[in-house]
């Protein structure tokens, strides 16, 4: 991680339950500049930042990070991929009112 990402984390996260630390510099558009961000060892995530250290997906980290048409293509195809998942429903499902606990 950068030192000057890590010190701009903890002073976010000293303010509190409350703190909010926006992925990238266009906090509000959907775009590569989170892939931009990895690159500069700045990834919000630690399992996106790795991503970028790891071999076998830099390439592609960096592909986004160049090519913000391929990104929207790719993302575009996943979420077709993922919305024919199988998703559980009525009993055998569970919508949690909290994330971090089981209804």
């Amino acid at each position: 991680m950068d030192s000057d990402f890590s010190k701009t984390l903890s002073k976010t996260c000293s303010g509190g339950d409350n703190a909010e630390q926006p992925f990238d510099m266009t906090r509000n558009n959907f775009d590569n500049l989170y892939f931009q961000a990895l690159q500069r060892k700045s990834g919000l995530l630690f399992s996106d930042q790795t991503l970028y250290s790891d071999p076998r997906t830099k390439s592609i980290a960096d592909g986004y990070a160049m090519n913000q048409a391929t990104f929207f293509l790719d993302f575009q195809q996943a979420m077709v991929k993922m919305s024919l998942l199988d998703v559980k429903e009525g009993s055998k499902g569970e919508v949690r009112s909290d994330c971090r606990r089981i209804n």
